[in-house]
């Protein structure tokens, strides 16, 4: 099974083969590899992980976790980025599936 969601400008492509879940997820448009992914109560939960750069600083890294779910005939995502010293509120949005 092979299903991609589009949410503003995030994608995310699943596949699933076997039980296993593998895939990607783009965050700020760059497509990245579905990490600790879970299935459990209806809704599938994964890690992304990116860099960012500031001025003349070394790069710190970022984790992305999303929470993919279906309400009603709608998915729902939400993402809550976590950096090196910080962790921001989680965006909620509803995406459309391709």
């Amino acid at each position: 099974t092979n299903n991609h969601v589009v949410a503003g400008a995030s994608k995310i492509q699943v596949t699933l083969a076997d039980g296993r879940i593998d895939g990607t997820a783009s965050f700020l448009g760059v497509p990245r590899m579905l990490e600790a992914v879970e299935w459990s109560g209806g809704r599938l939960r994964f890690l992304t992980r990116s860099e960012s750069v500031s001025g003349n600083e070394a790069p710190r890294e970022m984790g992305q976790l999303y929470e993919v779910w279906r309400e009603g005939e709608t998915l729902r995502v939400r993402v809550q980025i976590r950096r090196s010293h910080s962790v921001d509120p989680p965006l909620e949005f509803v995406a459309q599936r391709q």
